[in-house]
């Protein structure tokens, strides 16, 4: 399962910012993830550059 860029209606040059490394990438190439947690922390929404997803979450999801 590789990268798979979000196409959701929004700009291609809306910002936002990596929840993991804190750099800002167009929105059209973030990562959304949703994780529910089943705990107190409820659900987790972030969003995270391809390059975090890669070296940081991708793996967990093989």
């Amino acid at each position: 399962m590789g990268f798979v860029p979000n196409h959701h209606g929004r700009g291609a040059m809306t910002p936002e910012p990596c929840a993991v490394c804190d750099a800002v990438v167009p929105y059209s190439d973030a990562v959304h993830l949703t994780i529910h947690t089943k705990s107190d922390a409820g659900v987790v929404d972030e969003f995270i550059c391809p390059g975090c997803y890669e070296s940081e979450i991708a793996a967990a999801l093989e």
